[in-house]
């Protein structure tokens, strides 16, 4: 039977369904990082004694010397706001909340940085998600459909290896962001749809790994992705991220750039 090709304007629909979602970490992934904060010692109450303890933590070590290395600022910036909140009394909820927040904000800004990391830099971003998302379709589906579909909430419960998955995730996105300040590849990100070449070519590649025209009807279609289950929407993002990876290096860095790029519209 031959396949109906999807058409470009229909990849670039589900790139406001999934895309976003699952290229994403600006709101969801460096958000979640947030569970390691919620261990904090209640005595830690200065911005200096709460910076030595998150960067004690064993777990969300990699991510937060990521963060104090590449962006001082924003790190001192954290540190001082958690102070703040727990010299006020906030609860361990608001600070999850809150941290979700504001590290959404600072990785808002630092968007169109991240579009431009060299090659290096956002292939190895590329292959920690997929890590990320083939880590929880093991060890929790219901999270990973949520994590494609961009659902996930504060104070979210992550399995061991998921949550150190998503911690290494959310340190390789800083990096990238960092690289394409300080080397930036300049490449020229669609302002509008993506192209029919790169349309074409990322739908042909998500086929050959292991993509069904089911699952290409589905991610096209935003309610039907919304209702899908949970173990289709994870594999639906796994084979769009496996299918982004497989593309030549220019084309797959400015498809990632394009459905990162569409977070700040």
């Amino acid at each position: 039977m031959q396949q109906r090709d999807v058409a470009p304007r229909e990849v670039s629909r589900s790139g406001l369904a999934i895309g976003i979602a699952v290229l994403l970490l600006a709101a969801l992934g460096i958000g979640g990082a947030w569970w390691f904060v919620t261990r904090l010692q209640q005595q830690e109450r200065s911005p200096e004694g709460i910076a030595e303890s998150i960067l004690r933590d064993r777990k969300a070590a990699p991510f937060f010397e990521a963060l104090r290395d590449n962006y001082p600022r924003e790190f001192a910036d954290y540190t001082a706001l958690l102070s703040k909140r727990v010299r006020e009394g906030a609860t361990r909820e608001q600070i999850r909340g809150e941290s979700l927040t504001w590290m959404g904000a600072v990785t808002d800004r630092h968007l169109g940085e991240f579009v431009q990391a060299p090659h290096g830099d956002l292939n190895l971003y590329r292959q920690m998600e997929i890590q990320l998302v083939e880590t929880m379709q093991q060890e929790d589906v219901r999270l990973c459909g949520q994590y494609v579909m961009g659902t996930l909430k504060p104070g979210t419960h992550y399995p061991p290896r998921t949550a150190e998955r998503l911690i290494e995730t959310a340190a390789a996105w800083i990096t990238a962001s960092a690289g394409g300040r300080d080397h930036p590849a300049n490449r020229k990100i669609p302002k509008g749809e993506v192209s029919e070449a790169d349309a074409v070519a990322l739908v042909t590649e998500m086929r050959r790994v292991g993509a069904s025209q089911a699952d290409l009807d589905v991610w096209t279609d935003p309610a039907r992705l919304a209702r899908a289950r949970p173990e289709q929407q994870c594999a639906i993002g796994l084979h769009l991220l496996n299918g982004i990876v497989e593309l030549p290096h220019e084309r797959s860095d400015r498809v990632t750039g394009w459905l990162v790029s569409q977070k700040s519209r």
